[in-house]
């Protein structure tokens, strides 16, 4: 029963900072980097413990995100929202 509330709540982190970090351009300014910072590797340690929960719970078979490309993927996403939000200007 706990491992459900804790699997829920880190899963709603994991959305909560995802978002953020899909679109850090419009989420963080200069003044705010530090918070940037701060969130990327507690979004990295949520989606780490939330794949060994399910590894554990489940067995599936399937491929592993690894936080390099987690970070690859923030990054690219950012830069595509910026750009296309600089081209609607």
């Amino acid at each position: 029963m706990y491992s459900k509330v804790l699997s829920s709540a880190l899963t709603s982190i994991q959305v909560w900072s995802e978002m953020r970090l899909f679109n850090y351009h419009e989420s963080f300014h200069k003044e705010t980097v530090s918070l940037m910072e701060n969130l990327l590797p507690f979004a990295l340690s949520v989606a780490k413990i939330l794949d060994e929960d399910i590894s554990n719970h489940e067995r599936c078979d399937g491929v592993e995100d690894s936080t390099g490309s987690k970070v690859d993927y923030f990054i690219k996403s950012s830069m595509r929202n910026a750009y296309s939000k600089m081209l609607e200007i």
